[in-house]
């Protein structure tokens, strides 16, 4: 009698294998058959009952009289998936699922008869009120209806088969002879030689997954230490055998300090932070070692990697000549997202920015030396259907006077001493189909803009040395530090190159204009090692109201001085920044722009200082005075002033960096440098 239709099945093939056709086996399933069906069975007299549950030889002593009952144990018959049971790791809880309690435990003492200790077996069954919503696994001989549905780790260990000893039982109760025993351990031979021979081939299929990994990780140009939990060596490569001159069959195993005996590491290497870089010497050789953790089934293994320097350097030398032989070195390598946009201003510029690079127009990026022009020229390439194509960038500050025309157009064999035979292409021809960067077109030669306005109109090049016209197609960005109008004004800038370029222009913010992503941009740099509550509050004062003349280079100079100047244990004082921004702070502010002196003395320091005051109350852009607002302020404070005089203040305070001019909804108000020009002017009363 079974609970089951599968089970019965299972259980009448089972009995047949053992007893042949010797014995009659008529299976009865309480849960589904009836129980007049069950009064017929034992009309017929059989010899005995084989009951596989208590309900079951209950079931059958209350409605059977004379008839000999057995109550049959289980053991696992067939077992399957028994290698992925070893693969859990230890201590692991898993569901163990039968119809029964007692059908429940037995399982369990059959897998741990089976020597598979290591996991924590949670017993369920039918009506069972366990909770077990944080269990992913469950195991199980082929009943998992039994169970909650939410776990979809199942293992199905396969249906359990009787065992010998009831066996045993059914041949004495029918006075069989007991050689039926035999075919009971032929077949349960023949099952583990099938278990095992499915284990070996799985284990032989692993030897060679794992002999293929060893020799690939013996091929790396890198010496590897694995280490586990307790410091101790699990693996290392041949590499790190040779290294360190050690037997690579009985390192594993020793703790890591074992190692550090062989060289000059330090003892406690393994307590740095993940990701932690450094150079130490092993014997004679200088390495580079790095740190990385990996965790798999709950185990994390430390990966300690050791890279000689010289081959490091050798080795990266030569992909850099084979990614510039592949790609003629001329690759974008930013994008919009790389760019700190923390701060109002610049996500303007980085919003048109991206509207114009979905277009060909040509571009004039203005700003400051180290304000991130050729990171922004760079975004916009990478941004535009001309991504895949070259980015070539073009320094007029960088290349010697004498050779920037062939460098920028190229030349011809013989075209002068020692011009390369076959001639060589200038960038324009290397741009093709890309874009050009002109960066610091405002210190090119007069001669050289005027080639380059006929490049630029005519979109065809000459080589120098030439005769033969080439047709280009790239898209021109160009940029500047320096003021075009005013070097027009000089003479020493075209007017109609400037015109050319200038299609649509950028202006970068200079970073005293974006104090908001000062912190940003240090975590940034610092890949997120140090960030705004790294620093006390003075040296945050002083950090936000530096000038910071050389802008994003010199703020990412100062982040690499604290990375090796600050101590870990606390915060970073002023005493750990630059001596340049220190020196300025004990000097006390400057205003940037000397020409405020100017302003000043054109329009007096009180008409200035309360006009800055009063735009100083629109801190967020919310209030939109207009003129005779303004006027009325100033007149109630007896200040005289005419509509085209504040008309001209404004514009002379706006070109100053001074004050930001409102935009749509926006008043006007002061600027980042405004704001500390008039703390200046506080300080001085």
């Amino acid at each position: 009698m079974t609970g089951t239709e599968q089970m019965s099945r299972h259980l009448l093939s089972h009995t047949r294998s053992v007893f042949g056709d010797r014995l009659g086996v008529a299976c009865f399933t309480r849960n589904v058959d009836e129980p007049s069906l069950f009064k017929e069975y034992c009309a017929r007299r059989p010899g005995i009952i084989i009951g596989l549950s208590e309900e079951s030889v209950e079931y059958a002593r209350a409605r059977s009289e004379g008839i000999p009952i057995i109550n049959a144990r289980f053991c696992l018959h067939e077992p399957r998936n028994i290698d992925k049971l070893f693969l859990l790791p230890p201590g692991k809880e898993v569901l163990v699922i039968n119809k029964t309690k007692l059908h429940t435990e037995e399982t369990i003492r059959a897998l741990e008869d089976m020597g598979i200790r290591h996991i924590r077996y949670v017993p369920y069954y039918e009506g069972c009120a366990e909770d077990v919503s944080g269990l992913d696994t469950a195991i199980s001989p082929s009943v998992f209806n039994y169970g909650p549905q939410h776990i979809t780790n199942r293992i199905d260990i396969g249906f359990r088969g009787i065992t010998i000893e009831t066996c045993a039982a059914i041949a004495e109760a029918l006075d069989m002879p007991k050689d039926y025993l035999n075919n009971y351990i032929n077949i349960q031979r023949n099952i583990l030689t099938q278990t095992f021979k499915h284990l070996s081939e799985e284990y032989l299929q692993a030897q060679h997954l794992k002999n293929t990994l060893q020799s690939m990780i013996d091929n790396l140009d890198e010496a590897i230490v694995a280490v586990d939990q307790e410091n101790r060596i699990v693996a290392l490569n041949a590499l790190a055998v040779e290294l360190f001159q050690l037997d690579g069959e009985t390192a594993p195993g020793n703790p890591f300090e074992w190692l550090v005996k062989h060289s000059y590491l330090e003892q406690d290497i393994l307590d740095t932070p993940e990701d932690w870089k450094t150079v130490v010497n092993i014997g004679e050789r200088q390495c580079y070692m790095t740190f990385a953790s990996v965790e798999l089934s709950g185990i994390t293994t430390r990966i300690v990697r050791f890279r000689d320097v010289n081959r490091a350097q050798a080795n990266d030398s030569n992909m850099r000549r084979l990614l510039y032989q592949k790609h003629k070195g001329h690759v974008a390598k930013y994008h919009f997202e790389n760019l700190c946009m923390a701060d109002s201003a610049m996500q303007k510029v980085v919003g048109t920015a991206r509207s114009l690079a979905a277009t060909n127009y040509t571009i004039l990026i203005t700003g400051e030396s180290g304000t991130g022009k050729e990171l922004l020229a760079s975004s916009i390439h990478n941004a535009s259907a001309r991504a895949n194509c070259p980015f070539v960038a073009a320094n007029f500050a960088a290349i010697p006077e004498n050779l920037i025309e062939s460098e920028l157009f190229g030349y011809e064999e013989g075209a002068f001493t020692g011009a390369k035979k076959h001639g060589k292409a200038g960038l324009f021809e290397l741009a093709h189909t890309g874009t050009i960067f002109l960066d610091e077109i405002g210190d090119a030669s007069l001669s050289v803009q005027a080639r380059l306005l006929r490049v630029l109109e005519e979109k065809e090049v000459m080589r120098v040395g030439d005769t033969k016209v080439t047709p280009i197609d790239v898209r021109v960005i160009a940029a500047t530090n320096k003021d075009l109008r005013e070097l027009i004004r000089q003479g020493q800038f075209r007017s109609d190159l400037y015109f050319r370029i200038n299609v649509f222009q950028l202006m970068l913010p200079p970073l005293r204009e974006r104090t908001e992503s000062i912190f940003p941009l240090i975590g940034s740099f610092s890949k997120g090692k140090i960030a705004r509550e790294s620093f006390t509050e003075n040296a945050i004062h002083i950090i936000e109201t530096y000038d910071w003349p050389g802008n994003l280079r010199e703020l990412r100079n100062m982040v690499d001085y604290i990375s090796i100047m600050r101590s870990r244990k606390k915060k970073i004082d002023e005493d750990q920044l630059p001596i340049d921004i220190t020196a300025a702070a004990s000097q006390g502010y400057q205003p940037y722009c000397p020409s405020m002196e100017q302003v000043i003395s054109r329009f007096g320091r009180p008409l200035v200082q309360t006009l800055l005051e009063l735009l100083a109350q629109n801190k967020d852009g919310e209030i939109r005075y207009s003129r005779s607002d303004i006027l009325q302020y100033l007149q109630a404070r007896k200040l005289r002033c005419s509509t085209t005089m504040l008309r001209a203040i404004l514009s002379e305070l706006e070109g100053q960096g001074m004050v930001l001019a409102g935009k749509t909804r926006q008043g006007t108000r002061l600027s980042a440098s405004g704001q500390r020009y008039l703390d200046a002017l506080h300080a001085e009363e």
